[in-house]
Parts: structure tokens; sequence; C-alpha cells
């Protein structure tokens, strides 16, 4: 088809239109600088640090398993796995007692050795570490033979195998998931929203 010379003049016109100063103007730019991001605020992250060398309490059947807390109490002195063993209380001193619930208080988790026999004494303890909400795990105290859980023991409660490797795993997987869960309360999730909405957790 042929084009007359008015049709080329026309789109010579809008070509000189085009690289006009006000045309490239309106035209965008890759280097124009981008807005901002909305800034808003977040709940600060928790860093939780684990102790290298988490101090414990143990309870276990003193009537029949002595030897097995002087075991675990060597194996604490030997440094592998790294831990410190508190005073243990006297056999006598009842759960409920200051004396007790300060020894609880003091410690990082608690070791639950199992024998093979049931003891009520022991049982009555886990209870109260329970109540106190520290976080504790099973210890199957003679691998040869049958051991049991405390009755007060949890549905989900298992008990680990006694081994340096898996003792010091234990040790730290323990306190880890202890802190998640308590990252997770309602409690710090409240605080969490709270953070990021603006407004003062409490008010």
């Amino acid at each position: 088809m042929r084009q007359d010379g008015s049709d080329v003049g026309r789109r010579t016109r809008l070509l000189d239109e085009l690289k006009s100063p006000i045309m490239l103007s309106m035209t965008p730019s890759c280097d124009a600088a981008l807005p901002a991001p909305r800034s808003h605020k977040t709940a600060p992250k928790r860093t939780e640090v684990v102790p290298a060398c988490p101090r414990v309490f143990v309870i276990f059947d003193r009537a029949n398993d002595t030897d097995l807390f002087e075991q675990l109490r060597h194996e604490s002195l030997d440094g592998r796995p790294r831990f410190e063993i508190a005073d243990q209380c006297e056999s006598a001193t009842p759960v409920t007692s200051h004396t007790w619930q300060s020894a609880l208080e003091g410690v990082d988790e608690v070791i639950v050795i199992c024998g093979t026999a049931g003891c009520a004494a022991l049982s009555a303890e886990l209870r109260a570490v329970q109540h106190a909400d520290k976080p504790y795990f099973l210890l199957w105290g003679r691998r040869e033979l049958m051991c049991r859980k405390p009755q007060s023991a949890r549905p989900n409660d298992s008990m680990y195998s006694w081994t340096s490797q898996i003792l010091a795993e234990r040790l730290q997987e323990t306190l880890r998931e202890a802190r998640f869960c308590a990252d997770r309360s309602p409690a710090n999730r409240l605080t969490a929203k709270a953070c990021e909405s603006g407004e003062t957790p409490g008010t």
C-alpha cells in the first residue's frame, strides 16, 4: 500500500513529539527512587541462650537406686557431658517444704532416674516438679532390666537410654523445648501482638 506525503508527515511529527523534553519527563525512569516501605513496629526477637553447663536437680528412688545417683554424679564430675548436680535434699525432706521448693528454683532442669521398683516418694517428687513447671526428662536407670516410670509421669513422657551422648542431647533439648513452649504461651503471644501494634504491653 502506498502512503502519501501527509501520512509520512504526521508520523514524523508524532516521533518528534515523543522525543520532546516534556514527554521524556513523563516517562518513568528505572533509576527513579522507589517509595520507602511502610514502617511498622515488630515484636523484638527473643534469643534464648541454653547454658553450656546446666544446673540440674536429680530425683530417684532413694531406697533402691542410690548407686544410680552416684553413677550420674561421677559423670557430672567427669565433664562428659557437662552439667552440674545441685545439692540434694535429705530423703526425709517433704516436697512441700521451703527447702525442697528452693532447691527446685535454683536449677535449670530435673533428671528423673527410673529404676525397677515402683516408688511412691519418687512419684510425689515428680508431681512437685511438674507443679513447679520445671523441665525434666526420664532416664532409664538400669539398661539390662525393665525400668518403670513414676506413676505421676505424663502419658507422653519417654524414658531415654542412659549413654553419654543421649544424656548430653537431652540436657540441651529439654531446655530448648521448654523455652520454646514458654515463648508460645498466651501471655507471651499477647506481648508480641502489643509490640506489633505499637501498644505498651499491660496497658
